[in-house]
Protein backbone atom coordinates (compact mmCIF):
# COMPACT_ATOMS: atom_id res chain seq x y z
CA UNK A 1 0.00 0.00 0.00
CA UNK A 2 1.13 3.57 -0.44
CA UNK A 3 1.02 6.47 1.96
CA UNK A 4 2.35 9.98 2.45
CA UNK A 5 4.94 10.68 5.15
CA UNK A 6 3.55 13.33 7.47
CA UNK A 7 6.13 13.43 10.29
CA UNK A 8 9.57 11.80 10.30
CA UNK A 9 11.88 11.24 13.29
CA UNK A 10 15.02 9.12 13.62
CA UNK A 11 13.10 5.97 14.59
CA UNK A 12 9.53 6.40 13.40
CA UNK A 13 7.44 8.06 10.74
CA UNK A 14 3.77 9.01 10.81
CA UNK A 15 2.11 7.97 7.55
CA UNK A 16 -1.22 9.15 6.13
CA UNK A 17 -2.84 6.23 4.30
CA UNK A 18 -6.06 8.01 3.44
CA UNK A 19 -8.23 10.91 4.52
CA UNK A 20 -7.84 10.87 8.32
CA UNK A 21 -6.28 7.37 8.43
CA UNK A 22 -2.79 7.39 9.97
CA UNK A 23 -0.24 4.69 10.75
CA UNK A 24 3.28 4.53 12.16
CA UNK A 25 6.30 3.11 10.40
CA UNK A 26 9.42 1.82 12.15
CA UNK A 27 12.54 3.23 10.53
CA UNK A 28 15.14 1.88 12.94
CA UNK A 29 15.96 -1.71 13.87
CA UNK A 30 16.18 -0.62 17.53
CA UNK A 31 12.50 0.33 17.52
CA UNK A 32 11.53 -3.29 16.84
CA UNK A 33 12.87 -4.66 20.11
CA UNK A 34 12.08 -2.48 23.11
CA UNK A 35 14.23 -4.74 25.31
CA UNK A 36 17.32 -4.34 23.12
CA UNK A 37 20.52 -3.87 25.07
CA UNK A 38 21.87 -0.33 25.00
CA UNK A 39 25.40 -1.77 24.83
CA UNK A 40 26.85 -1.38 21.32
CA UNK A 41 29.87 -3.10 19.78
CA UNK A 42 31.49 -0.14 18.02
CA UNK A 43 33.90 -2.29 15.99
CA UNK A 44 31.11 -4.29 14.35
CA UNK A 45 29.01 -1.15 13.87
CA UNK A 46 31.92 0.60 12.15
CA UNK A 47 32.51 -2.42 9.90
CA UNK A 48 28.82 -2.60 8.96
CA UNK A 49 28.60 1.10 8.14
CA UNK A 50 31.84 0.98 6.17
CA UNK A 51 30.61 -1.94 4.03
CA UNK A 52 27.29 -0.20 3.36
CA UNK A 53 28.98 3.04 2.33
CA UNK A 54 31.43 1.24 0.05
CA UNK A 55 28.65 -0.84 -1.50
CA UNK A 56 26.39 2.13 -2.02
CA UNK A 57 23.78 0.64 0.27
CA UNK A 58 22.33 2.32 3.27
CA UNK A 59 19.17 3.71 4.66
CA UNK A 60 16.79 5.09 2.05
CA UNK A 61 16.26 8.83 2.11
CA UNK A 62 13.08 9.47 4.08
CA UNK A 63 11.55 12.95 4.07
CA UNK A 64 8.24 14.49 5.06
CA UNK A 65 5.85 14.78 2.13
CA UNK A 66 7.15 11.74 0.21
CA UNK A 67 4.74 9.08 -1.03
CA UNK A 68 6.23 5.63 -0.36
CA UNK A 69 5.20 1.98 -0.52
CA UNK A 70 4.57 0.11 2.74
CA UNK A 71 3.65 -3.34 4.06
CA UNK A 72 1.39 -3.82 7.07
CA UNK A 73 3.50 -5.24 9.90
CA UNK A 74 0.86 -5.20 12.64
CA UNK A 75 -2.80 -4.30 12.85
CA UNK A 76 -4.58 -3.82 16.20
CA UNK A 77 -8.32 -3.18 15.71
CA UNK A 78 -8.94 -2.78 19.45
CA UNK A 79 -6.36 -0.01 19.83
CA UNK A 80 -7.06 1.25 16.28
CA UNK A 81 -3.37 1.26 15.37
CA UNK A 82 -1.52 0.23 12.24
CA UNK A 83 2.23 -0.52 12.18
CA UNK A 84 3.94 -0.38 8.78
CA UNK A 85 7.27 -1.38 7.26
CA UNK A 86 8.90 0.18 4.21
CA UNK A 87 8.28 -2.02 1.18
CA UNK A 88 11.20 -0.74 -0.88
Amino acid sequence: MSGRLVDVTARRAKVELGDGVFATCRLSEDAESPTASPKVDLASLTAMLSSRWKGGGGAPSIRTGQVRSFRIAQLDPGAKTIELELAD
